[in-house]
């Protein structure tokens, strides 16, 4: 973000209200020998300037504008009102920049940070044009909507990167707009439309999205459920294998398997549609009472699933019309 891109705050002159208004030192940033005081819906913080400014050019044109005839000082110092940013995520961003936090690591530990911490980080940052802190929170938030298939399969690892909800989905999506992150957008759109058809967000909760996001999300969702559906058809079609020494036999299975699926005779693959597309689905065929193939067809059957799972990764960024230069090629062969 260039320095045009920021429009500083108008400082503020001290009124007859202003006297009255109670305001609470924050407990975590009031630096003794701070020489500004940030406030944010009557929080304020004790900061140093030449820190901030360091770090951010829009902080430095803030504190550079023209003071006028009567400034509004607290304990001493100029006061500078920010009420456009919540607290919280004031007191994040000074934590980091001026205090020396580390949210995701200590010593050589990895340190889970929570969603929200992450999401305030992000904004900020990217409003007040502070590269450091902005690459180190991206950096974080892309450990969670990774584009490496096997990351984003292991749940538990992700897990250990960020502490986040299925709702945080969305704010995502967001964040990677804001910040023109492209690489997050295929699996938090995933994880937001998973989100909302398995009850866990509130379909209401989609409208913190512009529309053509959600109609993005909803054409990408439809092309992924068609990869689905056409992979759970096509596996009875590789058996029977080459190798198979009881083709009659592998063959009554699958057709066997597939009506059952199709007529609702076993339960539907945990959660089909698009979190199927993603997972194995041989291995429900497999564990069906029924299933009875040969070690060839198995192999055979498990084969074409993984491919097919490395296919669909391949394609994902162009089934929600994405174009991630950054997006990995799985290797088919």
């Amino acid at each position: 973000m260039s320095r045009s891109d920021w429009t500083p705050p108008h400082k503020r002159k001290r009124t007859e209200g202003d006297s009255g208004r109670e305001v609470t030192k924050d407990q975590h940033v009031w630096l003794s020998d701070g020489n500004v005081v940030v406030i944010s819906h009557q929080t304020a913080f004790r900061v140093h300037k030449s820190i901030l400014a360091h770090h951010s050019e829009a902080f430095r044109d803030l504190f550079t504008l023209p003071e006028s005839d009567v400034d509004e000082v607290m304990d001493g110092c100029p006061v500078v009102h920010l009420d456009s940013d919540e607290p919280a995520d004031l007191r994040h961003l000074f934590l980091v920049v001026c205090c020396g936090k580390n949210y995701y690591h200590e010593k050589d530990e990895i340190l889970p940070v929570k969603f929200d911490i992450l999401a305030g980080l992000i904004r900020l940052a990217h409003k007040y044009a502070i590269p450091s802190v902005l690459n180190d929170a991206l950096a974080r938030l892309k450990k969670h909507f990774p584009v490496d298939l096997a990351a984003w399969q292991d749940a538990k690892t992700r897990s250990q990167y960020v502490v986040a909800t299925p709702k945080d989905s969305i704010t995502a999506i967001q964040l990677a707009c804001l910040t023109n992150t492209l690489s997050i957008l295929p699996t938090a759109y995933l994880a937001c439309y998973g989100a909302m058809t398995d009850g866990q967000v509130p379909l209401d909760t989609s409208f913190a999205l512009d529309l053509p996001t959600i109609v993005e999300i909803m054409r990408g969702v439809e092309n992924v459920i068609g990869y689905a559906a056409n992979r759970l058809l096509y596996l009875t079609v590789v058996v029977p294998s080459a190798a198979c020494k009881t083709p009659h036999v592998c063959m009554v299975t699958c057709r066997t398997l597939a009506g059952a699926h199709q007529f609702g005779e076993v339960t539907a693959y945990d959660r089909m549609a698009c979190h199927a597309a993603l997972r194995p689905i041989a291995d429900w065929f497999l564990k069906h009472p029924t299933a009875q193939l040969c070690k060839a067809c198995t192999a055979g059957m498990q084969r074409y699933d993984r491919e097919q799972i490395d296919d669909t990764w391949n394609k994902l960024p162009g089934m929600f019309g994405l174009d991630v230069e950054d997006w990995p090629k799985v290797d088919l062969d």
